[in-house]
């Protein structure tokens, strides 16, 4: 039945995003997986315990050797050391070597255990990950369109990539804080059970602890949420114009992009520093404060040891609190990752806990056994929800004009019978898209209702039923990345089907035959030039059908609609881009699957509605009239009357010069060649090349040498030398100041057993409280500077790929792998990861070579001989940090990006995908990537990463106990003293949990080197002519008078060679005059707009501009003299006054003047329209256009060409998508416009070029026809054919 939506989420668990993660973490995460993550943590537990138990073997450790040098020490308060001869060394050496095997024991432990919990996190983390990534997928696919418009592809898609911050956070960071808690815990209650006194002086600490903690943990969730939404507005900038590529390249759109691109950067650097930033304060000032705690702990205790109060073993034995410093530091350390995967919970959690209205996958609802195929629609109105501008100030905006809801619909009653055609028709913007949107219940009526054969309302039944009932034509053809074949079979609908394991009846979709396919493709006049194509119907059609002309991607849609067989079918201007022989056949062809179903026809060509049972005239949401045609022709001054005879004026002004003595049977001996669909593509390129010139990760093309990649990143960062050498510093002096500690606690150790050093007790303490305040300061240092630099590397390269990319021609985008979704995903997820190789890698090798030198040098001066023994660890233990950087948890990247890829294709296409019902088929294609995503992390991948971090984890135990065993050897033989071997122990074993923890802060270090060789492929790879893009440079501008000449030109899209489009093509058009181009669909018109336009280059031949090759016109300057209509316009999701003024400004950078644009917002008859809107010219118009009409975009696309002023207009269908009384005033506005400037119009209907100069008919890539209008019809030929076509549908 029908249901509210709710919230995106609750108060509650909006105040806590970590509460958000676990609870999606658990409600994902199956009992198995819950069972082994339960092990996992005891394993991490186990881990964490061991750690301070270290401190008390060392106490145990240290009151031994204290007792060889001194036997008074055995009781309290000894007041200096001495050597003893009546003690038995074998007996304390035996005790001492007995501690040291126990250290070796619990290193054996650590190792166990930390391989055990890394497998498993890493195999669970991939598990949940790929779930998560399923849920949310899902979740998607069912929110309704109204949700769906609020945002932009690039940021709910950017969403899916921030997944990987959850996997990382399970896989490592999760059993890691696990582990560090238990060491914490364990460590203050080793501390506090061994002398209460000291514990008393540390717990006092905690409160202040606990707040930084707290504070650290919310400022960094607050500003990873922040870091998030950036990221997303900055990848739905470049998916915004990859998408849109042709309108960039068209306006000269690259500075537009690129400034925009580069604002959403800069915030989301500012974003970036202010999170590290604040991280770094509070993780330093936290360290400051542990430190100062430990230093007051000694200080107290060494004076409680000295006056007898408590004995020195119980002194060092509270030392436990030492690893609860490390552990301390490494959860706070933790907080960004914990931050990065809480924010990405909480925005996948509003999608995922988010109940649509309108839920396509939902089972529930009424399905009716026996439907008809009857509608009626009862006094139904209509809103649109509004989207408000974020630059306009609402109190301005109100100040100026009151805020108007967009209503679609008002009181709006229609009745269809079953079997019945009905038509609207009615001025661009009167509702009538909207009463399909309604019918397929995209949205819900805001009052009123509609009803299923009378009785059922709309609301109430199964929504995947509903549409599967339904077989809908747009007028904007869309089609889905894949096979032709694929493409028709997904108009095949879902059927009800006994489920083989329930035995319940479910929808699914049915098998079909390629004879099917085929049949549906002949019905749609599809079939001929679908088999002329590389592979037939197994041939790629591209990202949103970009290899195919308009015509054929509007014919392909309709094969679609008809295989659907359905009960309802909806037209929605369905024959707009075809040529008139093809809308012919094609529109008898829909007439006869008009038969016994439910038809209802929206179309601006009235004659094509002549056949309907009923035409209903709409104006402001409301029928005005309705009746058939011969009735509405009757009624005096009625609304349809005059649209008919508007659309005819031009008709019957054209039959005056028409020969009714021409040859008879013209026009119906010349069927379509096959031959002819060979040229069938005015923007095709080759799938098989398509396929791959990708690299998968194996390929030698990523085996590239890191130290060449090394060095072409560090070149890239030049400019930020002085602030990468302050981060270095920074992380220098992190890696002095833990040796240098520990070097403090060994003098306050011996402090406490020699009361002759009772007054140096001060200046230690101070000293180790000197050593926080150094880490504190090497924090802040190395945070903000390693980010500052890392930020700015990133950005850098991100505006660089960018910029190639939008320099790339349009082959480039021609290639399957280089979508928009796959390309937005490479520079939001990849080309952040090159930073690990610079700022990151620099950074933790400063920090821990600085460690691992300061701590030998301390060791060598004081104790050389348990230096060199111990020392041996060192270079095994940096073996391992760099095994760990170079190869790390491999994620192969190819299904990442494709899913990614996949995901944003759906949700840029959803109302195609909602309205086929092709949700289930996405979420399957997705989850089968997410599947082969979690196959790729293998078995044998886990383990090398798990030994590495096991080992590790066990040197620090190994290095504690054979550093003793070795010192218990020197001290018997007075090679060293006592406080030289403790010096030397702690200083090397504060250095190897140091670069332990070094080699945790590293995530991704293979996928960096990965994602730098795929980043220098792609800038390597920038386009062939130097000058497309020159972002910063205008040359002086030419002056164009406007004549253009193909001379000779040959043409074929570059990935297809071998079909030729133009063959030998020579065609000119004065300055000032118009030229038309007319033929059918697939016979190079719109090649040739390319061509002009310089999308691409003649093979040979050349087109000149004002006897200029193209190609030797500054491309900028070129296409600054261009004005371009395409003929499906696409529009950005920005305000009205930014698409019209798009791509252009003046030389300052300053917008043009808001006259301007308003006067060519007359010129375009839609001025009027947009000072209705709710914020007039600042209103969004949304997705591509989408809250505007068909007629409406069209409009404010004419405005956005002919603003520019330019000397040439490329008007490619520009009228196509207007009705009758816009389109007369539309193309008034465009004869004005054209007066003085050279024209060429690519047109089917042949009446709104008639006045043209010139009229070329083109046939098979050539010039067949040449002349004016009058001329053509006395020559009786192809264009005389063409003619007579189009006026015997007048006459029909």
């Amino acid at each position: 039945m029908r249901r509210k939506p709710s919230n995106t989420a609750s108060a509650s668990e909006a105040k806590s995003s970590s509460f958000v993660l676990l609870r999606l973490l658990f409600r994902t995460a199956n009992l198995w997986e819950l069972l082994l993550i339960l092990v996992s943590a005891v394993f991490a537990a186990i881990n964490g315990v061991g750690f301070p138990l270290l401190p008390v073997l060392f106490a145990r450790t240290v009151a031994d050797f204290s007792t060889l040098y001194n036997p008074a020490l055995q009781g309290e308060g000894a007041s200096n050391i001495i050597m003893s001869d009546n003690l038995d060394v074998e007996a304390v050496t035996s005790r001492i070597q007995r501690m040291s095997l126990w250290a070796l024991l619990f290193g054996l432990a650590a190792a166990i255990s930390t391989y055990f919990m890394s497998f498993i996190q890493i195999k669970v983390a991939s598990a949940i990950a790929g779930r998560i990534r399923a849920k949310y997928f899902s979740a998607l696919m069912s929110q309704d369109a109204a949700w769906h418009n609020r945002f932009t592809v690039g940021d709910l898609s950017a969403r899916v990539t921030n997944i990987e911050a959850i996997e990382f956070f399970v896989a490592r960071t999760s059993v890691f804080f696990v582990r560090d808690l238990f060491a914490i815990v364990v460590g203050f209650v080793f501390a506090f059970t061994n002398s209460w006194r000291m514990s008393l002086i540390i717990i006092g600490f905690m409160p202040v602890i606990a707040l930084v903690g707290a504070a650290v943990a919310f400022l960094s969730s607050r500003e990873a949420k922040a870091v998030n939404d950036a990221s997303g507005r900055a990848t739905g900038t470049v998916h915004e114009a990859i998408s849109l590529i042709r309108s960039v390249l068209a306006y000269g759109g690259q500075p537009t992009e690129h400034a925009r691109y580069r604002h959403e950067l800069d915030d989301l650097y500012r974003r970036e520093v202010r999170r590290s930033g604040a991280t770094a304060f509070g993780t330093g000032f936290l360290m400051l404060i542990l430190m100062g705690c430990f230093a007051a702990g000694f200080l107290v205790g060494s004076k409680f040891v000295i006056d007898g109060l408590i004995s020195l073993a119980a002194a060092v034995a509270a030392t436990a609190v030492v690893p609860a410093v490390f552990a301390a530091f490494r959860v706070a350390n933790d907080q960004k990752a914990l931050a990065a995967a809480s924010a990405a919970a909480q925005a996948l959690y509003e999608v995922v806990n988010r109940q649509p209205t309108i839920d396509p996958l939902s089972e529930s609802g009424v399905i009716l056994e026996h439907f008809q195929g009857g509608i009626t629609f009862e006094k139904v109105h209509f809103k649109y929800e509004t989207t408000p501008n974020p630059d306009v100030n609402p109190e301005e905006s109100e100040a100026k004009e009151p805020v108007r809801e967009p209503v679609a619909l008002s009181g709006l009653d229609l009745e269809m019978r079953p079997g019945s055609s009905h038509a609207l028709c009615g001025p661009s913007g009167s509702g009538k898209s909207t009463v399909v949107n309604l019918i397929e219940r995209f949205y819900d009526v805001t009052d009123g209702r509609i009803l299923l054969d009378g009785k059922v309302d709309i609301r109430d039944v199964n929504v995947r039923w509903l549409r599967s009932q339904i077989g809908h034509v747009g007028q904007t053809p869309t089609l889905l990345q894949g096979t032709v074949r694929e493409n028709i079979e997904n108009g095949v609908p879902n059927e009800f089907v006994l489920d083989p394991e329930t035995g319940e009846p479910t929808l699914k979709r049915r098998f079909v035959a390629l004879q099917e396919v085929i049949a549906a493709a002949k019905a749609a006049h599809a079939h001929d030039f679908i088999e002329s194509l590389p592979d037939g119907y197994e041939t790629q059609v591209g990202e949103g059908g970009a290899m195919l002309s308009g015509g054929q991607k509007q014919r392909i849609c309709i094969a679609r609609a008809l295989i659907r067989n359905p009960k309802v079918l909806l037209l929605d201007e369905s024959t707009a881009s075809l040529d008139n022989k093809s809308e012919a056949i094609v529109q008898r062809a829909l007439d006869a699957a008009s038969k016994n179903r439910t038809t209802l026809t929206i179309a601006h060509r009235l004659s094509s509605l002549r056949n309907c049972e009923r035409i209903n005239v709409l104006t402001a949401g409301k029928i005005i009239e309705s009746g058939t045609h011969d009735g509405l022709m009757g009624v005096e001054n009625g609304h349809y009357r005059k649209m008919v005879e508007l659309q005819e004026e031009k008709s019957l002004s054209s039959r005056e010069d028409f020969s009714e003595d021409l040859a008879p049977g013209i026009g119906e001996s010349d069927t379509t060649d096959p031959s002819a669909s060979r040229d069938m593509h005015d923007d095709f390129g080759d799938p098989l090349a398509s396929k791959v010139t990708g690299t998968s990760p194996e390929s030698p093309a990523h085996k590239v040498s890191q130290t060449r990649l090394m060095k072409r990143i560090f070149g890239m960062q030049k400019p930020e030398t002085y602030v990468i050498a302050l981060g270095v510093v920074g992380s220098a002096m992190i890696g002095v100041a833990w040796p240098l500690a520990a070097a403090c606690i060994a003098e306050l150790l011996q402090i406490g057993v020699d009361a002759n050093r009772r007054s140096e007790l001060l200046k230690w303490s101070l000293l180790l409280l000197g050593c926080g305040i150094g880490a504190f300061v090497g924090i802040m240092i190395q945070n903000i500077f390693l980010t500052m630099s890392g930020e700015r590397l990133t950005r850098r390269a991100r505006i660089r790929a960018f910029t190639s990319i939008l320099g790339q021609d349009m082959t480039f985008f021609d290639k399957k792998e280089n979508n928009a979704g796959a390309l937005a995903v490479k520079l939001n997820t990849q080309v952040p990861l090159l930073r690990q190789l610079s700022s990151d890698a620099t950074g933790c090798a400063a920090l821990g070579f600085s460690s691992v030198i300061t701590g030998l040098t301390i060791a060598l001066y004081y104790c050389p001989l348990v230096s060199l023994a111990t020392a041996l660890f060192v270079p095994g233990l940096l073996l391992s940090g760099y095994s760990v950087f170079k190869v790390g948890v491999d994620y192969t990247k190819a299904n990442v990006i494709e899913s990614v890829r996949v995901a944003a294709e759906a949700v840029y296409a959803i109302q195609t995908v909602s309205s086929f019902g092709l949700e289930h088929d996405y979420i399957s294609r997705y989850g089968n990537l997410v599947l082969r995503q979690k196959e790729e992390k293998s078995f044998s991948k886990s383990i090398f990463p798990s030994i590495v971090m096991a080992y590790i984890a066990a040197s620090p135990y190994f290095l504690f106990g054979a550093s003793f065993w070795v010192g218990s050897i020197v001290l018997r033989n007075e090679k060293c003293t006592l406080l030289g071997m403790n010096k030397a122990i702690l200083c090397l074993f504060f250095g190897s949990v140091l670069v332990g923890d070094v080699t945790h802060v590293v995530p991704k270090p293979k996928r960096a080197k990965l994602a730098a060789a795929e980043y220098f492929k792609l800038i390597d790879s920038y386009s062939r002519d130097p000058d497309k893009m020159k972002l910063h440079r205008r040359k002086t501008s030419i002056n164009v008078n406007g004549s253009i000449e193909a001379r000779n030109v040959r043409f074929s899209y570059p990935n297809r060679p071998d079909v030729p489009v133009l063959q030998g093509l020579n065609v000119s058009v004065e300055p000032g005059k118009t030229l038309a181009l007319v033929g059918e669909s697939g016979s190079g018109k719109s090649t040739i707009i390319s061509l002009i336009e310089r999308f691409y280059d003649s093979r040979k031949g050349s087109i000149l501009v004002d006897d200029m090759d193209v190609c030797d016109i500054e491309l900028s300057e070129l296409r600054s003299k261009i004005g371009l209509v395409h003929q499906n316009p696409e529009l950005f999701n920005r305000t009205v006054r930014e698409n019209i003024a798009y791509g252009l400004s003046h030389e300052d950078g300053t917008f043009i003047p808001q006259e301007q644009i308003e006067e060519a917002a007359r010129i375009a008859q839609i001025h009027d329209f947009i000072c209705t809107l709710p914020q007039g010219y600042d209103t969004i118009v949304g997705v591509r256009g989408e809250k505007l009409s068909g007629g409406q975009r069209q409009r404010v696309a004419i405005a956005r060409a002919v603003v520019r002023q330019p000397p040439i207009l490329l008007l490619d269908e520009a009228t196509s998508a207007l009705d009758v009384q816009s389109e007369k005033q539309v193309q008034e506005g465009l004869d004005a416009a054209a007066y003085g400037r050279t024209t060429i119009i690519v047109a089917h209907r042949l009446v709104t070029i008639r006045n043209a100069d010139c009229i070329a008919v083109l046939r098979k890539g050539l010039i067949v026809e040449e002349g004016t209008h009058e001329e053509l019809i006395r020559k009786r030929g192809v264009y005389a054919e063409l003619h007579k076509s189009q006026r015997n549908e007048y006459e029909t």
